[in-house]
């Protein structure tokens, strides 16, 4: 009876000491960051004991999953993973901002435990030197990593900083508890929480089943502009919001690659196009339909006889329809006749520079529309600042004959549906729902 009472005093003990452990580690807030720079126009806070605890209770609660996991990695992600865990300190909470100062993003200065463990978990990666002064900068494509002593930054930037990089690491004018930006990361338990100076605050969460998106955007937030959206509940994507026509002009002036890209297959000017929007767009993929066409090849025996071979090919077609809102008194449908784009063809005006599908074109008073198929009946019109969603896994059923990577194809088959909006009140409301709803979303992706 004795023996009983002391392995049940034992096991209570063992039980109450978890229990401490996990609401120490797990559900205790998080202080306040101390070396955020006064100057920061946006911040990201990742809290990453949250994703730890999101991914334990995981392991926890689906152990299947994960056994084996370790024997089936290949040894060269094994010494990659070694690499980077014996070379840094891991912090509770990751923080990257912003500023008119710098281009792009930047994190925190984070404490490294062993700078060449670290710098080798980088060379693996394919990270490679760019600039060898003081600080020591490794990149591959838009990520750089800044190596000052024993602490590194990420950066996240078109190109790497070329000078001044020491004051990612000394920053002389910070961000205090009484700052409104800090005193909402401190406040906030999300996995992941993004607050601007302007007042702008979003939200992200890894639930079971699901990635949660709220938050609210401030009253200053003038990109995107009230629309009336008008929706089908069987449409499988639709996309409709309105721009500030300033962030057209914007979109000029930024990096032309793109903008090139579409000169070049469009044989259409940007420049010609864009003054005459007036910053509204919608997309909508009502469905993807199947046709055959018979395809009739000739070909000479040995005789030299004409033989006649006939196949069948099927492809498939997207019933959508794209809008662009148009400045008054603009006709944009000529533009395009007279750079060859718009062509008639059996009395009907026809957008060639897609040649896989017959792309029908029109334009109203105040929009151009171009369409392909038959589209699902309106249901509703609702005022809107910004929507879209996607039905992933009706579209999956029957998709486009478009070309995807296994990584792609991979996630994509995870998600069940995904929708984003910014209403009228600017606020945000989104929802990336997984066809599992039992496990956590980050655990999903890690660990399908």
């Amino acid at each position: 009876m004795r023996r009983k009472q002391g392995y049940f005093l034992i096991a209570l003990a063992v039980g109450m000491v978890l229990v401490l452990v996990v609401v120490y580690r797990y559900y205790t807030g998080l202080s306040a960051p101390t070396t955020i720079p006064a100057n920061a126009t946006k911040v990201l806070q990742v809290n990453l004991r949250q994703l730890e605890k999101d991914i334990i209770f995981d392991v926890l609660g689906h152990p299947l999953k994960y056994i084996g996991e370790r024997k089936k990695r290949a040894d060269s992600i094994q010494r990659k993973i070694k690499s980077l865990t014996k070379g840094l300190s891991i912090p509770k909470a990751l923080y990257f901002y912003t500023s008119d100062e710098y281009p792009g993003w930047y994190s925190l200065a984070i404490q490294l435990s062993n700078r060449k463990k670290f710098t080798e978990f980088l060379e693996e990666s394919g990270f490679h030197k760019v600039m060898t002064t003081d600080v020591l900068v490794y990149s591959q494509q838009q990520f750089h990593f800044y190596l000052y002593e024993d602490a590194f930054v990420i950066g996240y930037s078109k190109k790497p900083l070329q000078e001044n990089c020491r004051l990612l690491f000394e920053s002389k004018a910070v961000l205090t508890s009484q700052d409104a930006i800090v005193k909402v990361l401190i406040h906030s338990s999300s996995d992941l929480t993004i607050v601007s100076d302007q007042g702008d605050f979003i939200t992200g969460d890894f639930e079971k089943g699901a990635f949660k998106i709220s938050g609210k955007l401030s009253d200053y937030f003038d990109a995107l502009l009230l629309v009336d959206r008008s929706a089908s509940a069987d449409d499988l994507f639709d996309l409709s919001f309105q721009l500030n026509p300033r962030c057209l002009e914007e979109v000029r002036s930024e990096d032309r690659s793109f903008i090139d890209d579409f000169e070049k297959f469009t044989h259409l000017s940007v420049d010609s196009i864009l003054p005459n929007l007036d910053g509204r767009f919608s997309f909508r993929l009502s469905a993807v339909g199947t046709v055959f066409d018979t395809i009739v090849t000739y070909t000479y025996d040995d005789d030299f006889n004409k033989v006649e071979t006939r196949s069948i090919q099927r492809a498939t077609v997207p019933y959508l329809g794209v809008k662009m809102g148009l400045k008054k008194e603009v006709r944009l449908i000529e533009y395009f006749m007279r750079k060859g784009a718009i062509q008639e063809i059996d009395g009907k005006c026809v957008f060639t520079p897609i040649p896989l599908y017959t792309i029908n074109a029109t334009q109203t008073e105040n929009e151009v529309v171009l369409s392909i198929g038959a589209l699902n009946p309106i249901q509703w019109t609702q005022p809107t600042k910004f929507y879209w969603k996607f039905r992933v896994k009706d579209y999956l059923e029957h998709p486009l004959d478009i070309p995807m990577s296994s990584q792609c194809k991979r996630i994509l088959t995870l998600i069940s549906e995904l929708e984003l909006e910014v209403t009228q009140e600017n606020e945000v409301r989104g929802n990336i729902e997984l066809r599992n709803a039992y496990r956590n979303f980050l655990a999903q992706l890690i660990r399908p």
